[in-house]
């Protein structure tokens, strides 16, 4: 089986510095890493290069899959409704051939976000607002999503939904990373690891 994303021994550097140690990683179908490690170390730059958002300063990353980003900022437009948002979303990322897509409708709904359709993005709780953050992985289905710190913001209600959401990705032969701090994802699978450490000065 083909891995869907691999590092070699890849590193990002801001001036001069590495900010995270080199790390080395293969995400296959079906498989959830968690990636940990101490405030600082590096965890939303790892996730951010692994998504191309950053080019990486070092090693070789080969993705051979679709991917969605979901940073620890909403990344909503705060003057569109919910609806808007998703309708956006879906519009502006193609539909892949080997993914179902919900309707944004349906995704709002599933996200406990019926009742808010028509409400402005910008007038969300930080709950709401990560709830259709995470919507549009619904509305623009990939087969590897990154996630970084998913659960922040959530209630319990809400960071099982988010746990039920990994499950039914995973169980459709999708794969994610995601990061954690406090919280967890609580999944009857095994949770593969990589742990960040910070990275010292580039010579």
């Amino acid at each position: 089986m083909k891995p869907y994303l691999t590092a070699n021994q890849v590193s990002f550097h801001r001036h001069s510095e590495a900010v995270f140690q080199p790390i080395d990683l293969e995400l296959y179908p079906a498989t959830i890493c968690v990636v940990t490690g101490a405030n600082g170390s590096g965890k939303t730059t790892l996730l951010r290069t692994l998504a191309g958002v950053l080019r990486a300063s070092e090693g070789e990353l080969t993705r051979d899959a679709s991917i969605a980003f979901i940073g620890h900022r909403a990344g909503v437009k705060d003057d569109l409704s919910c609806i808007e948002n998703l309708v956006f979303m879906q519009r502006f990322y193609p539909k892949q051939a080997n993914r179902h897509p919900l309707t944004p409708h349906q995704a709002l709904k599933q996200a406990g976000l019926g009742p808010y359709i028509r409400r402005l993005a910008g007038h969300l709780s930080a709950g709401q607002r990560r709830r259709l953050a995470l919507a549009k992985l619904l509305v623009a289905p990939a087969d590897v999503w990154l996630l970084d710190e998913p659960y922040t913001s959530l209630d319990t209600h809400a960071c099982q939904w988010v746990d039920e959401l990994l499950d039914g990705h995973l169980s459709d032969q999708g794969a994610a990373i995601v990061t954690a701090h406090q919280r967890q994802p609580s999944l009857a699978r095994t949770l593969h690891r990589l742990e960040v450490v910070a990275g010292a000065r580039a010579a």
